[in-house]
């Protein structure tokens, strides 16, 4: 009875995954997602911690001439944002179209330069949200937002109309959603936009 309540609570909260990794990458003055860190390109250590879990469907975003050559993309569904010069925005609309009507409870948001995220991480966000309607749940770390970020479906249609490199943070802000916040660690607030964060996050 027990594994067959627990499958129903998974049934009606059921979140796809969003993976962004479209950025130019301008600050870093190459291509981070590709630069090796604790064994392995950075971007593979999310889609590795991510694939075959629960959360469906999952969805890269890259940019055009992004090469997946050097990655094992598992079970994720890849989408090509050709405009990643327009901002974050423009990445979680090119995943949204993906996902389509596949999305059902809402969306958890992930960026593939964090390679410190935990798959309970977006679990936890999950459980707090629980019934919650028109909101956005995440980590704070010191002040600072981090990452994943929950969506629920109900706030989509207001996601697709972000412009620029505004984030689902923007509805928050604007008072347009509910938010709720767990208290984080450095983890949840960690990416890298400079060379020098590869040598800062190793000696950690």
């Amino acid at each position: 009875m027990q594994d067959r309540l627990s499958e129903n609570q998974t049934a009606e909260r059921h979140y796809s995954l969003l993976v962004l990794a479209a950025g130019l990458s301008t600050r870093f003055g190459g291509e981070k997602l590709c630069v090796e860190f604790d064994g392995k390109p950075l971007l593979q250590h999310v889609l590795d911690t991510f694939c075959g879990k629960r959360f469906w469907p999952k969805v890269l975003v890259i940019k055009p001439g992004f090469s997946m050559s050097s990655f094992s993309s598992h079970d994720f569904e890849i989408a090509v944002n050709e405009s990643p010069e327009e901002g974050i925005s423009s990445s979680i609309r090119k995943g949204l179209e993906a996902i389509g009507d596949r999305i059902d409870s809402g969306i958890i948001v992930l960026l593939g330069d964090m390679p410190l995220l935990r798959v309970e991480d977006a679990e936890k966000l999950v459980e707090i949200t629980g019934d919650n309607k028109r909101t956005v749940a995440s980590f704070e770390y010191e002040s600072k937002k981090g990452f994943p970020t929950l969506v629920t479906a109900d706030l989509i249609p207001l996601v697709e109309e972000l412009e620029g490199d505004r984030g689902v943070v923007q509805l928050v802000k604007e008072g347009l959603s509910n938010y709720l916040v767990l208290p984080g660690e450095a983890r949840h607030t960690v990416d890298f936009d400079y060379s020098q964060d590869f040598d800062r996050t190793e000696s950690q």
